[in-house]
């Protein structure tokens, strides 16, 4: 039965089976992937076909053919709406370039943005907006603008971006300034600045300001300035009208030197100043004809402390290639740490305006100095011991001297009534940190109970409370660092007081106790109460330690940074014992370690 049921009813039937295998496809999965795919092209175009399309909108510009630099112009941008739907909620932004600022605001802003809300269908909207051009003349500088915006019925948000260029022609002003283009130091001399309104119109609050180098010492100005030293006020300047204004005065330092003027002409629109102009000039020093110099105790940036002895040197130097005589040297001494009782000198003293005078009668060889040569003369003084502190101002202290060296003798090249040098000698004095660590068992001021017996005992806690009080003259400090050791056998038990706000850092496994204090002010603990910090420590002395001071707190550290001279603070105090020196409430003689 097997066999007949094995065999081939058909010559064909497995030829058959095998075909019907190629062709064995999944049709269904196929069909359905594709009319997927048709689907996601089909929505894809429909977006893309019933996709809200932009409004037609066109941004203008009405604005002057030709800006002078310096003037103040309206910019006017127009947003025509030439489509037949409503712009909704839109927002015109102004951008400007370097050089320009909007009268209105901040001169660093660049850029200014207004709503401008609907616009209807086929209609426009208008902004003005007040610029001032004060970039370089003769120039083309680009304004953007920018339309943000939506339509009626929409979310989508679209944009509109438009251009124009300005043309900057010459300046409103011009300035022409006239010096020598080298001088000797300490030598006076003009600066002659004449300005121009090249405009065809009248001008008014206008200013001019010189920016001085810092080695240029102010004499006299015609017509005065109107503030300080280096602002004229021009007032109202007519159409091409020009004026004059002559600075004297005299530049100190090294030969070749380069020393910069910066001249600008400024004016006052909306209660901002703007620059229309701004010329700078540059002065050279020569060498002059006789250099003088004045070093103290060796160093030019020498750092004095107060009741230091001082050594000052005026070195002067004959530079011309004839011979000087009869010279005259002054220093006046400013400074309130001088101690002048102790100057000694061999020059007169004139106590009235604190300044020494040395001339061929004190010392013979100003009587004549030989072309190249060169001479010195010494002064000793000494600081006073204390800082004169009544308030919180007094601080900073600083040595001034202001010295000069003159001849009657003028080099027959040189148009000036005597040959003359000078030099501004200015040093600074650092200010003193006072710190003091010390221990109490009764405490009564800062209400801290110490427990335990004292003197103390064998076996048995006893409490202290350890005291940090910091007095800083003069100079503001910055980064402070105050740090200890709790020795073994003492634990900090976590009471913790100040007056100020802070808190303390401790480590139990090293011991180090430690806080920090941002800034402590020039003179505080001079004029005010010092800053104190108070914590409790508590030891238990052993058999070993007995008839002995035991020492609670190592060496107290403090570090810090002189805000005023730059230089950093390191300071260290001794070791705080239990033997409490500073402590007045024990009578006890003996206060070492009881059995």
């Amino acid at each position: 039965m097997t066999e007949i049921n094995n065999l081939k009813t058909s010559p064909w039937e497995e030829e058959v089976e095998i075909v019907e295998s190629k062709f064995n496809f999944p049709w269904g999965k196929f069909l359905i992937g594709l009319f997927i795919i048709l689907l996601i092209i089909v929505l894809i175009f429909g977006y893309f076909l019933y996709k809200p399309k932009s409004p037609q909108i066109s941004i203008e510009f009405q604005k002057p053919d030709e800006i002078l630099a310096g003037q103040s112009f309206d910019l006017g941008v127009i947003v025509y709406n030439n489509s037949e739907k409503i712009i909704e909620n839109a927002n015109l932004s102004i951008l400007i370039p370097d050089g320009f600022a909007f009268v209105e605001n901040d001169s660093s802003q660049k850029m200014v943005k207004v709503n401008i809300g609907d616009i209807a269908p086929s209609s426009f909207h208008k902004e003005t907006f007040k610029i001032i051009a004060f970039s370089d003349t003769l120039s083309l500088k680009k304004i953007n603008a920018e339309l943000d915006y939506k339509i009626k019925g929409s979310k989508i948000v679209f944009q509109g971006l438009a251009s124009t260029d300005l043309n900057i022609g010459q300046s409103l002003f011009d300035v022409f300034i006239f010096s020598p283009e080298k001088v000797f130091s300490s030598e006076n001399f003009k600066i002659t600045i004449n300005y121009e309104n090249k405009s065809k119109e009248n001008l008014n609050n206008l200013f001019l300001k010189v920016d001085y180098p810092a080695t240029f010492k102010f004499v006299d100005a015609n017509p005065k300035p109107t503030f300080e030293s280096n602002l004229w006020s021009l007032e109202n300047i007519n159409s091409n009208q020009k004026g004059q204004i002559e600075i004297t005065g005299s530049l100190v330092g090294q030969e070749g030197q380069n020393s910069n003027f910066k001249i600008n002409i400024l004016k006052n629109i909306s209660g901002k100043k703007y620059s229309l102009v701004s010329k700078d000039y540059n002065i050279i020093l020569s060498k002059s004809n006789l250099s003088l110099n004045v070093i103290l105790n060796n160093d030019y940036n020498y750092i004095a402390s107060p009741g230091e002895n001082l050594i000052y040197v005026f070195k002067y130097k004959n530079n011309s290639n004839i011979t000087l005589e009869n010279l005259v040297l002054k220093a006046n001494f400013i400074g309130e740490m001088f101690d002048f009782q102790t100057a000694k000198t061999n020059g007169y003293f004139d106590s009235l305006t604190n300044t020494f005078i040395w001339n061929a009668a004190s010392v013979p060889s100003l009587s004549s100095l030989s072309p190249g040569q060169s001479g010195e003369i010494l002064l000793r003084i000494k600081l006073k011991d204390k800082f004169p502190i009544l308030n919180e101002n007094n601080k900073n202290f600083i040595l001034k001297v202001n010295a000069t060296i003159e001849s009657p003798t003028v080099p027959f090249n040189v148009s000036s009534e005597k040959t003359i040098a000078s030099y501004e000698s200015e040093n600074k004095v650092r200010g003193n940190v006072v710190i003091n660590a010390f221990g109490l068992y009764r405490d009564p001021v800062w209400k801290i109970l110490n427990k335990g017996p004292y003197p103390p005992k064998v076996n048995q806690p006893t409490q202290y409370t350890i005291h940090w009080r910091i007095q800083n003259y003069a100079n503001d400090i910055s980064n402070i660092k105050i740090s200890s050791f709790i020795l073994s056998g003492t634990t900090y038990t976590g009471v913790f007081k100040s007056n100020i706000d802070i808190k303390p850092e401790y480590n139990k496994d090293s011991g180090l106790f430690s806080v920090n204090i941002p800034f402590i002010p020039a003179n505080r603990g001079v004029i005010n109460d010092p800053i104190e910090i108070v914590f409790q420590v508590e030891n238990i002395p052993s058999i070993n330690q007995i008839d002995n001071d035991i020492t609670l707190l190592s060496q107290t550290k403090f570090e810090a940074q002189n805000e005023f001279t730059g230089e950093n603070i390191s300071l260290s105090v001794p070791e705080v014992k239990t033997d409490l020196i500073n402590d007045p409430t024990i009578k006890v003689l003996n206060r070492r370690v009881q059995p």
